[in-house]
């Protein structure tokens, strides 16, 4: 039986308005794990300009601090006073994506404030020094991994990754995939693109790990045939959208940011999702197009193929091989149809609500 009235930090580098998938989960479970228990957010100020720093809502506390990027990474000092703060006995669940985050629970565990839950969502890349990088991860990340109560990761194939990179005991790692809200659980009407081009959505922060360029080449091969349109925001905002204007006249769109119901009319409008990634964890953009019932064609990398396989079309990372693939699709509906609905049956079980139950049994095991 799950206990109740538990005591909770999420640590995470960014937090909502701040767009991004990460930020997105620990709102969702913050907000989800408020309903019963006592929560308090520790994260940064960054892309929340006008956002008061402290906000309080019933079990909730959001404590935004002032950070300064540092090689690529959010340094929130102030942080340290929010970590000495927590009562003990508080589960501190890190969102593990850059530098810092996790020091900051592992310094809470040292304090005794209370458990260290690391949430793993995916590998922690190199984009400043990389030498020094890399160095981090052996001497830091992976000691702060082998130190936590309970590891989680959002696939076996991410638990097989952090048992090899990091040496963490598999007992100590669950899985919990990423969630879905309701409101992209939409029924699916056949539509006959004949006579138009194919429609094709793309979902995500406008970052260099997104990869762009290779789609818009997709595009550019695909001509006539197919149009884009790119939702979302982030730093490369306009070298995207000088890269859509150098497009054929009309052929790629770009959005910027999109509301849950905007995303939800967006789905419902296009014909496939596609993603030309470097690397991703559990990308909700996936998540929420397969609730839609939306097929899903992506570049074969990690994170990715974990999330798709079975269910998606994964290809190399190029631009020919996305072209020709997304060619395929368009030109064989039944079989896009198929995925849609392969796709759908399988994200049914990830509603928000059953993946924050799943955290409380995690939660249940180390408190």
């Amino acid at each position: 039986m799950k206990r109740q009235g538990l005591k909770i930090a999420q640590i995470t580098s960014y937090y909502p308005p701040h767009l991004g998938g990460v930020e997105t989960v620990a709102e969702r479970l913050a907000e989800g794990l408020s309903a019963h228990h006592r929560v308090w957010v520790i994260t940064t100020s960054a892309g929340a300009t006008g956002v008061r720093r402290r906000v309080e809502r019933r079990n909730l506390t959001i404590n935004r601090y002032r950070s300064r990027p540092v090689a690529n990474v959010e340094l929130f000092p102030g942080a340290l006073v929010g970590v000495a703060r927590l009562p003990r006995g508080t589960i501190l669940h890190a969102h593990v994506t850059e530098a810092f985050v996790p020091e900051l629970g592992a310094l809470g565990a040292l304090l005794g404030k209370g458990p260290l839950v690391a949430h793993y969502h995916m590998d922690v890349r190199a984009t400043g020094r990389k030498r020094l990088y890399e160095r981090w991860k052996d001497n830091v990340l992976g000691p702060v991994l082998r130190k936590a109560e309970r590891v989680i990761v959002l696939s076996n194939g991410q638990r097989a990754e952090i048992v090899t990179r990091y040496r963490v005991t598999p007992r100590n790692i669950c899985v919990l995939p990423n969630g879905v809200d309701d409101i992209y659980f939409q029924p699916r009407v056949a539509r006959d693109h004949e006579g138009r081009p194919f429609r094709l959505l793309f979902v995500g922060r406008l970052s260099p790990q997104k990869d762009l360029p290779l789609l818009f080449d997709a595009v550019s091969l695909l001509g006539p045939k197919a149009e884009l349109v790119v939702a979302g925001d982030g730093e490369l905002r306009h070298d995207v959208e000088a890269m859509a204007r150098g497009q054929r006249d009309g052929q790629v769109k770009v959005v910027g940011a999109q509301s849950p119901r905007q995303l939800r009319e967006r789905y419902r409008w296009a014909d496939a999702l596609v993603s030309s990634s470097e690397r991703e964890g559990m990308p909700l953009s996936f998540l929420e197009a397969m609730a839609s019932g939306l097929p899903v064609v992506a570049t074969d990398v990690p994170g990715t193929r974990e999330t798709l396989a079975g269910v998606g079309r994964l290809v190399a990372r190029s631009g020919a091989a996305l072209a020709e693939a997304i060619d395929d699709l368009r030109t064989h509906p039944r079989e896009a149809e198929q995925m849609g609905q392969a796709g759908r049956q399988l994200v049914e079980p990830y509603r928000w609500s059953r993946i924050t139950e799943m955290l409380e049994e995690i939660y249940d095991g180390v408190a």
